[in-house]
């Protein structure tokens, strides 16, 4: 995962994954992987320095297979928040 820069935003803190992730090895890949199974959350602190209203963009790469051949790659953009610093 990658913040789109905005010098308006200060990121406090590091990435923190939520979620109970598993380390197998993957044929695929030929290495070993970390998956999570239901659900993954990102969570990361930040400082707002401007008094106006801030969208916050991130943009994420992940994989989907099945274990075994069948693999699809993906990119998101995703906008995860406006808000106005008080």
């Amino acid at each position: 995962m990658k913040f789109e820069l905005n010098l308006d935003i200060i990121l406090t803190d590091k990435l923190q994954k939520i979620g109970n992730p598993a380390e197998l090895y993957d044929a695929v890949f030929k290495d070993e992987i970390r998956l999570y199974k239901r659900a993954v959350s990102f969570v990361q602190k930040v400082q707002i320095i401007v008094d106006d209203v801030i969208t916050l963009k991130r943009t994420i790469h992940y994989v989907v297979g099945d274990g075994i051949n069948k693999l699809e790659a993906h990119t998101k953009i995703l906008k995860l928040f406006s808000m106005i610093k008080i």
